[in-house]
């Protein structure tokens, strides 16, 4: 539950700051047009404004950070609580031997890697037969609010770990 929420936050978190990111790079809504070498780019008007941007990110990132920092508390844990502690510590050789690790593997790297993949040229691409700035991080932002639906795929993680006998098609691996 608690990685399927970190998961949902990072996929609207893409949401926000995509939008937020267009309007202070392209408020005017500026489309592509100067070609070099078969990638088309934004004018030196839009251009000029990234650094800026990069800038007010880094600072409300690290605003974002200092607040969540100051709302961690210590844990305090009872003895019995350290006694039932994890029996003994899982080596990394009986972990990629074991099957559930691989399961977990395969689908994080089919969810993921795919998702990273169409985040970096999904602009590049339809700036080439659209012309609305505005409109792509429409698209792009919809697919991460979609990312971040991974937060249910967790919550039915918890509620029984011998997942290969819920999901059938897991078996198969």
């Amino acid at each position: 539950m608690v990685s399927g929420t970190i998961i949902c936050g990072f996929g609207l978190g893409s949401f926000i700051f995509s939008f937020v990111s267009t309007l202070l790079t392209n408020p005017n809504n500026l489309s592509a047009n100067h070609e070099v070498g078969g990638l088309i780019y934004y004018d030196q008007e839009v251009a000029s404004r990234v650094p800026a941007m990069i800038y007010k990110f880094a600072a409300s990132w690290i605003l974002l950070f200092s607040v969540s920092f100051c709302c961690l508390k210590p844990v305090q844990l009872s003895q019995s609580e350290t006694d039932e502690s994890c029996d003994e510590d899982i080596q990394l050789k009986e972990l990629v031997k074991d099957k559930r690790f691989w399961h977990m593997y395969i689908m994080n790297f089919s969810s993921v890697f795919y998702g990273y993949l169409l985040i970096g040229s999904y602009k590049t691409f339809g700036s080439k037969y659209i012309d609305d700035d505005m409109y792509l991080t429409l698209v792009g932002s919809v697919g991460c609010i979609f990312g971040s639906l991974r937060f249910f795929w967790s919550m039915l993680l918890d509620f029984d770990y011998t997942y290969p006998q819920v999901y059938g098609v897991l078996v198969l691996l």
